[in-house]
């Protein structure tokens, strides 16, 4: 072969293997090639974030040129528990094929509401965009949040421990929840199993309720403080709790019905309104109460300064008869605590009682959407309580 010849030859042979390597390099480096109708590209379907912890991030651009800017809405379905950022992405005829980013946030709440999953939504906003991405398909990436919140108890005890002693001195400690709750939390000393086991063995009733007792009332205490008891300023009605967990348990009487009647002494002799003569005459209460004791119902009236005195007074002598020592019962103290505030006339009311005789003082408690039914289930807590207690009953 001529000289000139094989010196073409050689350097057509170069450009080929040349060509051969760009063609290989554009097919790994080069952008994806224009499509032929217009969409949204992202990088990755799916993210993950986490409370106070990492973040995540997809990168969004568009499929084809645009004739004219294409504005994009980036729509969080979870804006409480998600933040994204930027809100809007806005791509031109120049920038079209350039990578934007979208940085995805949890947010570090103090609620334990648990893992939760978020779809982030990428749209044209069509008053703000080419014409010719009016009818694109949205483009979605769907996101996980992990919840760093735990429910619990956190105690601070002052100065590193806790102790007192018999020379009145007191000590304090601090408790706090670990989440935010979404509605009231109790902590209640009394809905422990150590702590009912320990009041268990000063009634002496070890002997007949055992651990799994134990833990059914302590079930029931929950359920009972959710309605609206607290048993720590009524202990009376606490050790009630555990006497009618006996297996043997008879109550010394059942309530089978009460009414309470308030009037402004509407009675012929005083004619029809508040006053007569000049003189104003007070309100009226009367209670009806019907209890069986044994085989036998006992139904009595009384009038009271109120309807609680009046209850108080119908109770008394419907079990009198039967209990006469009963008499030496006090209503001395009566309290009432709203527990739901802002519940109107729907809202839960706690009824605390304070009663006494000659030698002791107890307070027993009472819960219910009704004041009146509240009040009977304190007031008939302390006599029988106290029915027990004197050992009247067993």
């Amino acid at each position: 072969m001529p000289p000139l010849l094989a010196l073409l030859r050689t350097r057509w042979l170069r450009v080929i293997a040349l060509s051969t390597v760009v063609s290989a390099l554009l097919a790994v480096y080069s952008l994806p090639a224009q499509a032929e109708t217009p969409g949204i590209g992202i990088s990755k379907p799916t993210a993950t974030v986490s409370e106070g912890g990492t973040t995540d991030l997809f990168n969004v651009w568009l499929g084809t040129q645009p004739a004219t800017s294409v504005t994009l809405s980036v729509v969080n379905s979870a804006a409480t528990q998600l933040t994204a950022s930027p809100l809007y992405l806005t791509f031109t005829d120049t920038n079209w094929n350039t990578a934007q980013t979208v940085t995805l946030t949890a947010t570090n709440d103090t609620a334990d509401d648990g893992d939760t999953t978020a779809t982030i939504t990428l749209s044209v906003l069509d008053g703000a965009s080419d014409d010719a991405y009016d009818d694109i398909a949205d483009a979605t990436v769907a996101v996980s949040v992990t919840d760093n919140d735990t429910c619990g108890l956190t105690i601070l005890e002052s100065n590193g421990s806790t102790g007192v002693a018999e020379t009145a001195t007191t000590d304090t400690f601090t408790v706090a929840l670990g989440a935010e709750p979404t509605n009231d939390v109790v902590v209640s000393e009394l809905s422990g199993r150590g702590n009912v086991m320990r009041r268990i063995r000063d009634m002496g009733l070890d002997t007949e309720l055992d651990d799994a007792d134990a833990r059914r009332i302590v079930q029931h205490v929950k359920d009972q403080e959710a309605k609206g008891f607290s048993y720590e300023g009524a202990r009376a009605s606490f050790d009630l709790v555990l006497r009618r967990a006996l297996p043997n348990y008879e109550a010394p009487y059942e309530l089978v019905d009460f009414m309470v009647i308030v009037e402004n002494r509407r009675r012929s002799s005083f004619g029809t309104g508040w006053r007569k003569d000049g003189a104003e005459h007070p309100m009226l209460s009367e209670a009806t109460v019907k209890v069986r004791i044994g085989d036998e119902v006992q139904h009595m009236a009384a009038e009271g300064d109120g309807p609680v005195g009046a209850l108080d007074q119908a109770l008394r002598k419907a079990i009198i008869g039967v209990y006469p020592a009963i008499s030496a019962v006090r209503l001395t103290d009566y309290k009432v605590r709203v527990v739901n505030e802002g519940a109107g006339t729907g809202a839960v009311v706690r009824v605390v009682i304070e009663s006494a005789d000659d030698r002791d003082v107890w307070h027993t408690v009472g819960a219910s959407q009704n004041i009146l039914e509240a009040s009977w289930l304190a007031l008939t807590d302390s006599f029988e309580w106290w029915l027990f207690r004197n050992g009247i009953v067993q």
